[in-house]
């Protein structure tokens, strides 16, 4: 006679078994991206072809621009650079504008590209940011206006690849310069540049700055506090949604801080839903995300601090971010860092974009 099992062990026994079966999983994945992750940098070890992409200044540069706003009821089109004597030079030459023109009809089938940013214009009271996502409403409101399209744009990733790497010179003559989550820029302009156009805020950052900035007495790291000192028209900026904690947070620095050199933003479509999209990411990265919503308005864009390795290709360590020690585990990460790591490698093959890895020797 069969003994009867009773629900309670039964459900337990599924739980059980799910979760083996899980743990089991994650180490198989782990292992394969750590496989993944030392061949590629044996392979950048052995094979550096990042040199060709830089060199020395010269007598012509692209300069940024002034203005890098445009209403919302303009269309960007595509400006050339300016440039002047004695400033850096950037090599282009590996960008494939028609490359580029097919990852924006990609994009364009997933989402409208100018609402990846909407942004409050200077006269817009804190009080009237409403984070409207009825764009008739917004060009009623008549408060927001959309980013201007560009020639070059440098987005920098916080790798700590970039410590030492002398490549503040060349960011910094980009048209526009993208950072993310209050990255530090004093004490590091050499090798991260100093000027930054947009800096946008994930999620745990936007609600880590507005705890920081509730109550009476303001608490705010030293060091996040000079990041805002240097802004100058500077863009904050919610990219995965509009309203919420994300955007409840960049109000709360107007509010507080009181800058006048900082510029509200958020967005109508999420690149985060594009990036999950193209590459297949469960919980793309902010670098990614970045990258998603300016390939929109850029037509040449360098990615930096993109490098998800414990050392550089000449086999010396280097940290996660550039500006601390903190340890991260690339293989057990819910951001995929590897698998993004070799999308942007396939992107830079394809003349998509230009990713540095190497020093700028200037």
């Amino acid at each position: 006679m069969m003994a009867k099992f009773k629900p309670a062990y039964v459900v337990l026994g599924i739980i059980y078994v799910l979760l083996i079966s899980g743990l089991t999983f994650q180490y198989m994945s782990s292992r394969k991206w750590m496989y993944t992750t030392n061949r590629m940098l044996n392979s950048l070890k052995y094979n550096n072809n990042n040199s060709h992409f830089l060199r020395t200044a010269s007598q012509t540069s692209s300069k940024r621009n002034q203005n890098i706003w445009s209403s919302t009821s303009s269309t960007p089109t595509a400006r050339p650079s300016q440039t002047s004597p004695g400033d850096v030079v950037i090599d282009w030459s590996n960008i494939n504008m028609t490359s580029v023109q097919n990852m924006r009809k990609k994009i364009k089938k997933y989402i409208d590209g100018k609402l990846s940013l909407i942004v409050y214009k200077h006269n817009t009271s804190l009080t009237d940011m409403i984070f409207d996502t009825n764009l008739t409403q917004l060009k009623k409101a008549n408060s927001t206006e959309f980013l201007q399209h560009h020639d070059t744009c440098a987005i920098i990733g916080n790798s700590g690849i970039l410590l030492n790497s002398g490549c503040g010179r060349e960011i910094d003559a980009h048209d526009l310069v993208v950072r993310a989550n209050s990255a530090r820029i004093v004490g590091f302009e050499s090798d991260v540049g100093k000027r930054t156009s947009i800096m946008a805020f994930n999620r745990a950052s936007a609600i880590q700055l507005k705890r920081r900035l509730a109550g009476k007495r303001m608490v705010l790291d030293s060091h996040q506090l000079n990041t805002f000192r240097t802004f100058n028209n500077t863009i904050v900026w919610y990219p995965l949604g509009a309203g919420g904690s994300g955007t409840g947070a960049l109000k709360a620095v107007g509010m507080k801080l009181g800058f006048d050199n900082i510029r509200i933003g958020y967005s109508l479509s999420s690149p985060m839903r594009l990036s999950k999209t193209l590459w297949h990411l469960r919980l793309p990265s902010s670098g990614i995300n970045m990258f998603s919503a300016m390939n929109y308005y850029c037509d040449k864009i360098s990615l930096y601090g993109f490098f998800p390795f414990y050392e550089d290709m000449h086999g010396r360590p280097i940290q996660h971010h550039y500006y601390e020690t903190v340890v991260y585990n690339y293989t057990h990460s819910h951001h995929k860092m590897p698998q993004e790591y070799v999308s942007l490698t396939q992107l830079n093959k394809d003349g998509v974009v230009r990713l540095v890895t190497d020093r700028c020797n200037y």
